[in-house]
């Protein structure tokens, strides 16, 4: 059972893929998939506040993330997948 091909790819939100393809015979492979999401547990905060001062002065930080709302996306994930292909 001879290794075909080896792959890893990170998107974009910072999730990778790894995908290991073997060839059994002339058209069948198994391949075997791993996806890890969000490896560091890091939290996607969706809400924002916003303050722009009382007196008309802008603060240093006039937007920040509101810690107490809602988190996006998805905790840390790890996948295994296992297929055929014929």
């Amino acid at each position: 059972m001879a290794a075909r091909s080896c792959c890893t790819r990170r998107n974009i939100d910072g999730s990778s893929v790894h995908v290991k393809n073997f060839e059994l015979h002339d058209s069948l492979s198994l391949y075997v998939r791993f996806d890890i999401l969000n490896v560091f547990d890091w939290y996607n905060f969706a809400d924002y506040k916003t303050n722009y001062g009382s007196s008309g002065t802008l603060p240093a930080n006039p937007v920040t993330y509101n810690t107490m709302g809602n988190i996006f996306g998805v905790p840390r994930t790890f996948k295994a997948q296992v297929g055929m292909r014929f």
